[in-house]
């Protein structure tokens, strides 16, 4: 059976083995559930019947799919207020001027009906068989129960958010005539969503408030790996898996013993005393040639052709200017270069797999920094410092430790839960930890289980009574 994946960056992490979804991309369901959810299904998922993990994902696709501020709703507000008064017995955590209530709740994924119509999918050439079926609810639904995570909200006592697995279900600003919960979103399944969470709310808060101990000590043998946060020495994922890209093996014992010497170096960096757009051009030069982009072309190119070819494009008219003069360079940086462009993009990307090249002013001449972090990328950019170092050319490198323990396979990797994407997630994990790149194993079966026994797991945040 064929199911179709969902890419991010579109940048392997192997020629053999397609890691590029877990480092990149989140897919708590498959696009093909998905998209039976949200439009084949609908009278599916409005049965009124015990609500299981399919249907309970089809209310919220609904809900997700018409999310928008509209006439206030009554009965939607009433819901909310109850949410908020059920939590209440639960000490709330500070963030600048947000008051921010967490609570985990558990659904049944339910039988294999729950999950669909056979028939509907068959037609619509999703499954051939009810084999297929069967191994199609079990790979979006892999364990016996669901769990999710309810976020409430409360900004300076004015505005009240509402947020079910990472996904903003409404909010609600007082003394105003407007609710998010869009008209266009089906009534019923809004009605149906509404009434589950309510009162599973309640059940769950009076359950923590009857012996918190117990509660806290269940919680944290009970919730499941795929919802927490860990971290995995980045040597050993590549020990156990000899088709991912090696880092230290792509760039060699020399090369990683040079960027040691590029970290020393960092203390004692010295401004260049004069920039112009033709110099800038050849410092991108240097690490454009050092990776061989140019290695196929035909015909010679300049530094400049070299950067327009490799560039985001967007330099704000710096390949306009004189290369020769310092003064039309300097009138560039204050008047343009910073006026909405990507100039110093010198390898364009993604917004986290692209490889800059800044030039900053300083009282005594003109900074060069490098910045390149991204896993995909870092061999790059590791060979382009390389390749400025050797030239004796000052610049700062970003992340520069980060950088150096992560193509020695010494740093840890930040093991996300399945409903975020791996991409700036440094705010999950301690500073102490210097993780810089993320992996979501949940959707390969043989990656998720190698993690769950491999990693090291965060404490779960224990709660408390108010």
């Amino acid at each position: 059976m064929m199911v179709p994946a969902i890419f991010g960056q579109g940048l392997p992490l192997t020629h053999k083995r397609n890691f590029s979804i877990a480092f990149s991309e989140k897919s708590n369901l498959s696009s093909i559930t998905y998209y039976l959810l949200h439009y084949l299904s609908l009278h599916h998922i409005m049965k009124k019947a015990k609500p299981s993990a399919p249907r309970i994902d089809g209310w919220i696709q609904n809900i997700k799919g018409h999310s928008q501020e509209t006439a206030k709703n009554a009965k939607v507000e009433k819901y909310i207020k109850e949410l908020f008064s059920f939590v209440k017995s639960i000490k709330p955590r500070k963030e600048h001027s947000d008051t921010i209530w967490r609570l985990w709740l558990r659904v049944k994924r339910g039988k294999l009906e729950d999950y669909g119509d056979y028939k509907e999918f068959k037609e619509e050439g999703v499954v051939q068989s009810r084999k297929d079926f069967e191994e199609l609810w079990k790979m979006d639904y892999p364990e016996e129960e669901k769990w999710y995570e309810l976020v409430l909200v409360n900004y300076k006592e004015e505005e009240l958010f509402f947020n079910f697995d990472e996904i903003h279900i409404c909010s609600h600003l007082k003394n105003s005539e407007t609710i998010g919960v869009s008209s266009y979103c089906d009534e019923g399944i809004t009605e149906c969503f509404f009434d589950w969470i309510t009162e599973t709310v309640q059940k769950e808060a009076q359950r923590f408030v009857t012996d918190p101990k117990e509660y806290n000590v269940w919680l944290q043998n009970n919730l499941p790996y795929r919802k927490r946060v860990g971290k995995l020495r980045r040597m050993v994922l590549w020990r156990a898996f000899s088709d991912v890209e090696r880092l230290d093996e792509v760039l060699g014992a020399n090369r990683i013993k040079t960027l040691e010497k590029v970290l020393k170096a960092q203390k004692k960096i010295t401004p260049l005393p004069k920039m112009t757009s033709g110099r800038f051009f050849q410092y991108c030069e240097i690490g454009h040639d050092e990776n061989e982009y140019f290695k196929d072309e035909n015909k010679s190119l300049t530094p400049k052709e070299k950067y327009l070819r490799m560039a985001d494009g967007r330099d704000m008219g710096l390949r306009d200017i004189n290369e020769e003069s310092e003064e039309a360079f300097d009138h560039w940086y204050h008047h343009g270069a910073h006026a909405g462009g990507h100039p110093f993009e010198i390898c364009r990307g993604g917004n986290s797999t692209h490889i800059s090249l800044f030039v900053s002013k300083k009282e005594d001449g003109w900074e060069l920094r490098l910045a390149g972090s991204s896993r995909v990328r870092v061999a790059e950019t590791v060979r382009m410092a390389v390749s400025l170092f050797e030239k004796e050319i000052p610049f700062l490198l970003d992340d520069a430790g980060e950088i150096l323990r992560m193509v020695q396979g010494v740093d840890f990797i930040g093991i996300v839960p399945e409903d975020v994407t791996p991409r700036y997630c440094h705010g999950l994990f301690p500073k102490e930890d210097r993780i810089i790149d993320f992996l979501n194993p949940w959707t390969d079966t043989e990656l998720a289980e190698f993690v769950t026994k491999q990693a090291e797991w965060y404490p779960i945040d224990r709660l408390e009574k108010t």
